[in-house]
């Protein structure tokens, strides 16, 4: 056999073993919960109280997921059978007597059979999580605008909660030397040279600055924040600011609620933009020019990467070429975005469609040697 055959046939056996890609668990997963339940006896208690963490787990969770406008098509989760949605649960600072039971509680969700029910809802949700987002918190009081200090307690939030409860991928510096080097204490007008040593640094194109000045709060509200997220590049483009507010007695929860509401605005603009509809699947054919094995192994890499793909079909191959039929889940829009994320360029030339890497990607498309972040 010559290498030029053993080349091609790899290459079969590559595609032949592609399966639907499944979004990490983490997607799927809800902290958090607290339940406080009183019962005939403690066992009935706890029973009961993790039956209600399993169904608002469900709730938060199709609110992270679907667009605002989709949840009414959702069926109202007291119907829904828990067994089959819900894959485990975590119990947290558990505490009991003989008729009362209270605890915080993290559940898992399979992410099959949660994908099934929103496809029969046909609604559009989102099935994986963002590139990295670099978020760069900026605390501002009076003149003082703090991004790097130990004691700042908006940075600190963004990393005790960065990660917890959404799709978003975020990433934040370290603040060590490099960092302050290349923004100093200017931010968030940090000039083009120094968001593009973060962006190499972090590997990624897309960051934010998250603006927090402390203010006043309304009589009868404990603590108040104004908020204000300012893009530098990448997906999220236009600024929002709004004011975020705890009540009297839980002033010392406020920047864990800014960072949450952060969280949420950041969310809305990524489900608009790229929530698909599970319902329907189209396929497109496309032609891929043939260079080596290795650089279709990575191609192939890729495409099992994305949940989006459903399947991957070879129609004709031959030593320069291979057209293949990609069926997938949203339009054909979001499936270019997407293949762009993974350094995949999805272009029209002469009537059929071109599927081919991307010589400088740029933007959002991430290195797998991108550095680890703080979160």
């Amino acid at each position: 056999m010559s290498t030029a055959a053993r080349a091609l046939l790899g290459l079969v056996l590559c595609f032949a073993g592609l399966r639907t890609a499944v979004a990490a668990p983490e997607l799927y997963t809800v902290s958090g919960i607290a339940v406080d339940t009183t019962a005939e006896s403690a066992v009935v208690a706890q029973r009961q109280a993790l039956e209600t963490a399993e169904r608002e787990g469900l709730r938060r969770l199709f609110a992270r997921l679907v667009r605002e406008e989709d949840l009414p098509r959702l069926p109202e989760v007291e119907t829904l059978p828990l067994e089959r949605l819900v894959r485990s649960y975590t119990v947290e600072e558990e505490k009991r007597s003989a008729t009362r039971y209270l605890a915080e509680v993290t559940v898992r969700y399979e992410p099959e059979a949660v994908g099934a029910l929103l496809a029969r809802a046909g609604v559009a949700a989102v099935i994986a999580p963002t590139p990295p987002l670099l978020v760069i918190p900026v605390l501002v009081e009076g003149e003082r605008v703090d991004l790097w200090g130990e004691d700042n307690p908006w940075r600190r939030a963004w990393l005790e909660n960065a990660d917890r409860n959404t799709f978003l991928t975020i990433r934040l510096p370290l603040g060590d030397l490099a960092d302050i080097v290349a923004l100093g204490d200017a931010a968030p007008e940090a000039g083009a040279e120094g968001l593009a040593k973060l962006a190499e640094r972090y590997g990624t194109g897309d960051i934010l600055f998250a603006r927090a000045t402390p203010g006043a709060a309304p009589a009868g509200e404990g603590a108040e924040v104004a908020l204000a997220l300012l893009p530098a590049g990448g997906w999220f483009t236009e600024p929002v600011e709004e004011r975020v507010t705890v009540p009297a007695g839980e002033a010392e929860r406020i920047w864990e609620r800014a960072v949450a509401r952060a969280k949420l605005l950041l969310e809305r603009v990524w489900k608009r933009r790229h929530a698909v509809r599970l319902g329907s699947q189209d396929t497109v054919r496309v032609t891929v020019p043939l260079a080596d094995l290795r650089g279709w192994v990575q191609i192939r890499e890729k495409l099992e990467a994305m949940p989006e793909i459903r399947s991957v079909r070879i129609e004709r191959l031959s030593r320069r070429e291979a057209e293949l039929a990609i069926a997938f889940v949203g339009d054909r829009a979001q499936l270019r975005q997407a293949l762009a994320g993974r350094g995949l360029d999805l272009v029209l030339e002469d009537g059929s469609w071109q599927l081919r890497p991307v010589e400088d990607p740029g933007g959002p498309s991430v290195p797998s040697s991108a550095s680890s972040s703080a979160s």
